[in-house]
């Protein structure tokens, strides 16, 4: 009895809902957004926008180039390939200490510990970063053909 009572309680909810669905409800069409007196919104060259979306003032950094990374194919060089843990933590400070951190990289790769340094778009400039760590006196190393991150230049709307 109670099974009975839940299904036609289902039945009429359902029949309540396939009814309300198909009226049409009242609208207030006398409504006219320019009676509002709002203050005019500035939206040149997207100043509003990216006022709007992001929370930045555009008078303090609309003059400013933006930069953003891009992931592709380039060259790395290889410092070293070590397997002692400790002495490759050392190398990787001290090479992130004159190239910085975004452009150095360690790698473990059993039993090795490699130490990859630059984001080289060309071979050429992979050559010269080469020239550079061969001079500080990492003699053996080598370019590799890796993923990098390339810095690129974007024109601010």
């Amino acid at each position: 009895m109670d099974k009975i009572y839940k299904l036609l309680l289902l039945i009429l909810l359902f029949s309540r809902l396939g009814i309300s669905q198909n009226e049409i409800p009242h609208q207030y069409e006398e409504f006219d957004p320019l009676t509002l007196n709002e203050p005019f919104l500035p939206i040149a060259n997207g100043t509003m926008i990216k006022e709007i979306f992001t929370g930045i003032e555009p008078d303090r950094y609309s003059q400013r180039d933006s930069m953003r990374y891009v992931e592709q194919m380039g060259w790395k060089v290889q410092a070293v390939s070590i397997k002692d843990g400790v002495e490759a933590d050392s190398i990787l400070n001290k090479l992130s200490s004159v190239f910085g951190k975004e452009n150095t990289q360690m790698i473990w790769n059993p039993p090795y510990w490699k130490i990859r340094v630059g984001n080289c778009a060309s071979r050429m400039e992979a050559e010269r970063l080469l020239d550079r760590i061969k001079r500080m006196g990492y003699n053996r190393a080598w370019i590799i053909r890796a993923r990098v991150r390339i810095r690129e230049k974007q024109i601010p709307f």
